[in-house]
């Protein structure tokens, strides 16, 4: 995988990936222009003698444009050659996930960083054991608020069933969308995301929540271990 070298206490750019062999703090940012606010994470790498690190904000590989292709907020990689393994950490910042729209676009974002990742990196690795783990870092996320937009969708796909075939079939892009919808929103009341590999198979990851705090209502914060 491509990869610039990053020095201890020197910015960044997004949508770079970056590799380091020591351990360090890296700071991820993202202003909520709607409220003035601003949510921050400081991710912890803990490195060891030997192992090699990576860290991208929006990651998207060289040669991949830039406009309209989903990249989640945090990608970061621990890779050990001596033991021949890997760790990688993939992660968005979501003010808040109360609604189908930010679940939509959250799953769009895992699935696009897991691809990247497995293009560039992964499939080129023989040998090693890969651990994953995948979540949102948010201030607030409500299972309530998505179970009942998930029952509205539910009571459209039944409204339009009841109707019969004739309705059934003018309502047969709407009702994919529903669908689409309902399962998005499952992932997340479940805790499980599924991933729809290019291949055609599906491999399933847990979901992990890592929750925002704030001591003046301006600035939100959560901290991330980046480890083995």
């Amino acid at each position: 995988m491509k990869a610039q070298k990053l020095r201890q206490g020197k910015g960044y750019d997004n949508r770079v990936m970056y590799c380091f062999n020591c351990s360090m703090d890296i700071t991820v940012e993202e202003e909520q222009a709607n409220t003035n606010t601003l949510d921050r994470t400081i991710l912890h790498y803990m490195v060891r003698d030997g192992d090699r690190a990576y860290f991208s904000k929006e990651y998207i590989p060289v040669g991949m444009p830039k406009e309209g292709t989903k990249k989640p907020d945090i990608t970061a990689i621990m890779e050990s050659s001596a033991e021949r393994k890997v760790k990688w950490y993939i992660y968005d910042l979501k003010d808040t996930v109360i609604n189908t729209k930010t679940v939509l676009k959250l799953c769009s974002q895992w699935h696009s960083g897991i691809e990247h990742i497995e293009e560039q990196y992964l499939n080129g690795l023989d040998g090693y054991s890969i651990e994953s783990s995948l979540g949102v870092i948010t201030r607030y996320w409500s299972k309530d608020m998505l179970q009942k937009e998930k029952n509205g969708y539910m009571e459209k796909i039944n409204q339009a069933n009841r109707g019969g075939l004739l309705t059934a079939r003018k309502s047969r892009a709407n009702l994919d969308e529903y669908r689409q919808k309902v399962k998005a929103i499952q992932y997340i009341i479940d805790g499980i995301f599924i991933d729809e590999e290019v291949s055609g198979g599906e491999k399933s990851y847990d979901i992990h929540y890592v929750h925002m705090t704030t001591a003046d209502k301006i600035t939100y914060t959560a901290e991330m271990d980046i480890k083995f």
